[in-house]
This record gives structure tokens, sequence and C-alpha cells, in this order.
């Protein structure tokens, strides 16, 4: 019986480790950029204002998003090419750790313009497949206009929970008093 539990057990183990994917991290040069971001959306917008930018991203991910941060690229100056796979490229963000971070680009292929992405693993390098989905027209464009990196904005208080804060801190004091 003992021996039967074993063997299970075994193949079991083998079975599960056989299934599992290794997580691979990418560099550049000596550095680890992680692996390859999320691409979450892309659209073509005809204004490439900030505000309407962050209009469509909070479109997309929520009304909470703020955007962090703005650079400005010149003919994709900033994207370095991982040691590991020449289709896949990392930028390292100028803001800090930007949760998702949409790419600008000229018109491409596909007609889209905007490129939005999920920053997953190390939240200081954005890491993008040109190969993934709609995201390999990006592969034959001349320039990269612009990176915006975007989180989540600071959380507003409801007026419930101020409600219940100050009762509380009324009741504290009231409490202190009586014990005095």
């Amino acid at each position: 019986m003992r021996k039967c539990i074993l063997i299970s057990a075994s193949i079991f183990l083998c079975v599960l480790l056989a299934g599992a994917n290794p997580a691979w991290s990418l560099t550049v040069g000596s550095i680890d950029v992680g692996e390859v971001d999320t691409w979450l959306a892309s659209t073509r917008l005809g204004n490439s204002g900030e505000d309407t930018e962050l209009q469509w991203v909070r479109s997309v991910l929520g009304s909470d998003i703020v955007l962090q941060e703005r650079t400005e690229t010149e003919e994709g100056a900033g994207w370095l090419r991982t040691n590991e796979d020449s289709r896949v490229y990392a930028f390292d963000f100028v803001g800090d750790n930007p949760e998702y971070f949409l790419v600008k680009t000229g018109a491409t292929s596909s007609g889209n313009t905007h490129f939005l992405f999920e920053n997953v693993q190390n939240f200081s390098w954005g890491v993008i497949d040109l190969d993934l989905n709609d995201i390999e027209s990006i592969k034959n464009v001349g320039k990269l206009s612009h990176i915006g990196e975007y989180g989540a904005g600071a959380p507003v208080p409801e007026p419930a929970t101020l409600v219940l804060l100050g009762s509380g801190l009324l009741g504290l004091a009231g409490f202190r008093r009586k014990a005095k």
C-alpha cells in the first residue's frame, strides 16, 4: 500500500513539474528587465494630446487611472533590444514604476497608433514583443512619438468612511473623558 502511494505521488509530481512554465527574465546588457509585458488594447486616436490619451486609457482601465509621466522619443531612442530575443525590446521608464504604459507610434499597417500595455514584472522597465497580436504593425514604423506612464490615482475616501472615522474618534475622546 505504501509503495503504491509513493509511486502515485512520484508520478503526480513529475506530471506537475512537466506542465510548469518556466519564468524567464530578459536582459539588456547585464540588466534584468523582467518578462514581456501584457498587451491590453490598441486604437487610432486622431488627437494624441495628453487629455485624449488619458480618456482612452481610462475607457480601457477605469476612471481612477492617472498619467504619471510622458517621455518623448526620437526615432526609437530609448528602446533597447533584449539579449535573448531580437523581437523583444525594453524601455527604461523615467517615472516611478508605472502599472501601465502607452506607446504612441506613427501610422502603422493596422492603422492603430496607440498601444496600451500592463507592466507585469519589473516595473522600472517596459518590455514589448513586436510579434504579438496587433503589435507587430509597430515593426515597420519609422518613429515612436512618446511613451505615457500610467498608474492608479490616490484613493479618495468616501463620505461614509469619513463619518465612521469621525464617530470612532469622538467615541475614543468620550471614553477617555469618562475614564478621567
